[in-house]
């Protein structure tokens, strides 16, 4: 029966195995004995390497066929969350058949599932985890099934749990645990900044680290690149190599390491758990992490929290996921099929006893680490296994491997490293508020649409990488990785640039942004004419009315007005004064009191704006009033772009107008970097220089929302001085 089921596996494959396994039994028992008795092992062996020529071949040979099945049990969320759109859309890359449901007793996910066997992925949502776990038979899943959760290991780091571990001398420190530890306190010292490396001396902060479990017995587990860390009381993602000095970091990856075997070794419930072979669990580790004492686990959650960034809603959505989605790639990519006859020939060649399951893990385990991904391997670790059974050693053995050619580093660690940008690509872009892309978002395509209503006036871009090597820029090459946009009127361009270490763009990712005009109902004759001084949210003249009012129009023509200083009103028509949104925006007028504007002939526009210079500070509102008195002058407009900077243009009106222009308020910018009304008031005199006091220099200032009596005081303030 053996040799029939060896036909499928070729001839060079079966010399392999047998070339590569005596030697390797012998290398592998010796190893084990040194690490039983504490001597260094081996970093590579000859036999390591033929080991794992043998994995690659049965990676290569063994890949499944036809699309797998997963389920995403959304629970309370809606099928519109972004966590919902994320598994569906990465899990359909990787060719998947994907089904969403509320929960399993109303899913016939399984019940219609020939003997549960057929699907291959359940992904239970944070709201419909207890659904799974009254419905799913964890210990008779099938050895292809995987479930996003290790019950018994989530139990096993309970609060009450970790109290018990501290009370064995393990750096823990829960604050449930009352007077254990309480004698530890961080040593008193500088902290440096977030974006240079840790000190080696002195607080750092509190580091929430992401960790995932891909088994339990032998317990491994990887860290991802990216955490959420807290210092100098900010906190942001970043990456842990750019934070953590090496010490540091492989001082946090022992330490989660040793809560982990020490946690899965007390819990006798994770022994259930042997039957879920390719079950997995994410975990959020917090730590206070010093660079001059151990780390100290104060916190265990199942899944990933970022309750640090509870106040910044577009990071904590970014972060998470971009977690979960390398999780599935990490996962997924190099799903393999294992069968008794691989195993068969496996064990035959090698000496080495494992079962079916364990083979599995061995396989699995293998794709984990020859895919490109940002997990750090925790455990097993360079220097010791995770487990005391002869596939501890094994995985110990495939993991030295791979780590000692990258260095020791991670797959992006390396990757970065190299300092090369050869996938420049984006896997995502961000956006807030959410952009509904057109075409949705794909990495291979660089043109898309959206539309935003009148509203949206900024949307915060953030684009993602592909290749770890490469930056990303908004807008110019130099320009942010993060940036918050203003949004005109009508079409706008968000351009994306994926850069090299060299900042040379090597492409180009473009949304055209569409804004609406703002809504108006047609008007069918039947409206009122409504008067409006100013809005009530922004009072700027206290002794006068706000909002919409009814206004009586003139039986007759009125005079023209003497000044251009005349008090009055905008008009504009309106099926009810007591509701904007029943106006005709598009005909709104200025109507001063009790005179009129009439329209100014060109000719004597020109010569009225004679050796005048017009200032323009303010936002797109006020940049559209500039292009206006632009194209009146000049009965042409030759150059219109939505600039957020300065423009002077000095030869208007034949060269004798002067007009400039400066944006404000920049909102794209850090606070800490942007330019406050003064400075951006100072610059715009500056650049029109030299200014005359007197009515040939004429300031214009405006714009939505954020103009307030301040801004009036400042504008007085500078132009008294």
């Amino acid at each position: 029966m053996l040799s029939r089921r060896r036909r499928g596996l070729s001839g060079p494959l079966l010399v392999l195995l047998g070339a590569a396994g005596c030697l390797f039994y012998q290398s592998l028992t010796g190893q084990r004995n040194r690490l039983r008795s504490g001597q260094p092992p081996d970093l590579l062996t000859e036999d390591t390497r033929n080991l794992v020529k043998v994995l690659e071949s049965l990676q290569m040979s063994g890949r499944t066929s036809g699309r797998r099945r997963a389920l995403v049990l959304m629970g309370s969320h809606p099928r519109a969350d972004t966590e919902v759109q994320l598994y569906g859309r990465v899990l359909r890359d990787l060719d998947f058949e994907v089904q969403e449901s509320a929960c399993l007793e109303t899913s016939g996910f399984l019940r219609h599932d020939q003997g549960g066997g057929a699907w291959s992925l359940l992904l239970c949502l944070s709201s419909s985890e207890r659904s799974c776990l009254r419905k799913v038979a964890f210990s008779h899943l099938r050895s292809h099934q995987r479930v996003n959760l290790l019950p018994g290991l989530v139990e096993a780091l309970s609060v009450s749990a970790l109290c018990q571990l501290t009370a064995r001398g393990l750096p823990n420190m829960p604050p449930a645990c009352g007077h254990v530890h309480q004698n530890q306190t961080f040593p008193q010292g500088p902290v440096r900044d977030g974006s240079a490396s840790a000190v080696e001396a002195g607080p750092v902060g509190v580091v929430n680290a992401y960790v995932i479990v891909t088994s339990v017995r032998p317990l491994t587990a990887f860290l991802h690149d990216v955490a959420v860390v807290t210092a100098n009381q900010m906190s942001r993602a970043t990456q842990l190599g750019s934070f953590l000095s090496p010490k540091a970091l492989g001082q946090t990856k022992r330490v989660i390491g040793q809560m982990l075997k020490a946690a899965v070794s007390a819990n006798e419930k994770a022994e259930k758990l042997t039957r879920c072979v390719l079950c997995y669990q994410l975990l959020t580790f917090t730590l206070h992490v010093s660079g001059s004492i151990t780390p100290l686990v104060t916190q265990v959650e199942a899944g990933l929290t970022f309750s640090a960034l509870s106040d910044q809603e577009f990071d904590r959505q970014v972060t998470r996921d971009l977690i979960l989605e390398d999780t599935l790639h990490f996962l997924l990519s190099s799903e393999t099929h294992s069968d008794d006859e691989q195993r068969d020939v496996f064990t035959e060649a090698s000496g080495v006893k494992i079962s079916a399951d364990e083979f599995l893990l061995l396989r699995d385990f293998h794709g984990h680490m020859t895919a490109p991904s940002s997990f750090q391997m925790v455990c097993p670790s360079m220097s010791t296994s995770c487990g005391a059974t002869a596939l501890s050693d094994v995985l110990l053995a495939v993991a030295r491997h791979y780590v000692v050619g990258r260095g020791g580093q991670s797959h992006a660690s390396a990757s970065r490293s190299a300092g090369s940008c050869v996938d420049a690509r984006l896997r995502q872009i961000y956006s807030d508020p959410p952009l509904t892309l057109s075409p949705p978002f794909n990495p291979h395509v660089k043109e898309y649409h959206a539309d935003v209503t009148f509203d949206t006036l900024m949307i915060r871009v953030r684009a993602e990488p592909a290749g770890t090597a490469c930056s990303v820029h908004v807008d110019e090459r130099q320009g942010p990785r993060v940036s918050t946009v203003s949004v005109g009127l009508g079409s706008n361009r968000i351009s994306i640039l994926v850069a090299d270490g060299g900042e040379t763009a090597l492409a180009v990712y473009t949304v055209h942004v569409f804004r609406e005009a703002r809504p108006s109902l047609p008007m069918f004759g039947d409206h009122v004419t409504c008067g409006y001084v100013q809005d009530c949210g922004l009072v700027v003249l206290p002794g006068r009315s706000c909002g919409l009012e009814p206004f009586s129009t003139p039986a007759g023509p009125l005079p023209a007005c003497t000044s251009g200083q005349v008090a009055g009103r905008w008009l504009v028509p309106c099926l009810s004064c007591s509701d904007t949104r029943t106006c005709d925006w598009r005909e709104v007028a200025w109507q001063p009191d009790g005179c009129s504007h009439p329209v100014v002939e060109r000719p004597l526009l020109q010569e009225c704006m004679t050796r005048r210079k017009v200032l323009f500070l303010g936002d797109s509102t006020n940049r559209g009033m500039m292009y206006f008195l632009l194209e009146r002058l000049n009965s042409s407009l030759v150059d219109w772009v939505k600039a957020h900077d300065t423009l002077v243009y000095k030869n208007l009106n034949h060269g004798r107008t002067w007009v400039s222009y400066s944006y404000y308020p920049q909102f794209w910018l850090d606070h800490m970097h942007r330019p406050t009304f003064k400075q951006a008031l100072t610059w715009l005199l500056r650049r029109s220089g030299p200014l005359v006091n007197s009515n040939l220099t004429v300031l214009v200032v405006g714009g939505v929302q954020w103009l307030n009596t301040k801004h009036l005081q400042t504008v007085r303030e500078v132009l008294d001085r």
